[in-house]
């Protein structure tokens, strides 16, 4: 799979998600902050390894910003409800650039992936409450690299093991200012 992991900004997400007391409510259904991420495929046979690795190489698309900044709860079953990140504007801009010129390499290397994604960070597929949609602190996150990754283990152990990585072109615009930052 291709994904973008929030790495570079993954405490950042922690302390904004804190009032929600996510770990309390959920328990081990909160995934591992390491194993949050943003797909940008579907899975492939391991034979399509090569493919996939070429694929990428040949990737041209500008890095961007994403600005998660809302707490969001679909699903009503216990056990699977899907907890997600998202941005309270639309998709950040750049992120249907990546999606359609990802789709236009794979392509040109014979892969097929009809595999559709909206801008999100998934926190728990498994989740046994609904809680209230929510507004969070903003993190700005720089969407710079891409990973091809495996899936690795079961349960506790599950994690991505990244096979390679690319950087995508320097972004057209610069990511709106952290106010918050900056000292009076």
């Amino acid at each position: 799979m291709v994904m973008v992991r929030p790495t570079p900004v993954r405490r950042e997400i922690h302390r904004a998600i804190e009032p929600l007391k996510l770990a309390s409510v959920i328990g081990n259904a909160l995934f591992p902050s390491r194993n949050w991420h943003q797909s940008l495929s579907g899975w492939h046979m391991p034979e399509m390894l090569e493919l996939l690795q070429l694929a990428c190489s040949q990737l041209q698309a500008q890095a961007f910003c994403f600005r998660l900044d809302r707490f969001s709860c679909t699903g009503k079953n216990p056990g699977s409800i899907h907890w997600a990140l998202r941005s309270s504007h639309d998709e950040p801009l750049g992120f249907q650039e990546l999606l359609t010129e990802l789709r236009r390499v794979f392509a040109l290397n014979g892969i097929k992936d009809d595999c559709s994604h909206t801008a999100h960070v998934t926190l728990s597929y498994f989740a046994e409450q609904r809680i209230a949609n929510a507004q969070i602190e903003p993190v700005d996150w720089v969407i710079d690299t891409i990973e091809l990754v495996v899936a690795r283990g079961h349960g506790e152990t599950y994690r991505y093991e990244t096979i390679g990585t690319w950087s995508l072109l320097p972004m057209l615009q610069e990511p709106p200012a952290q106010f918050s930052l900056i000292a009076p």
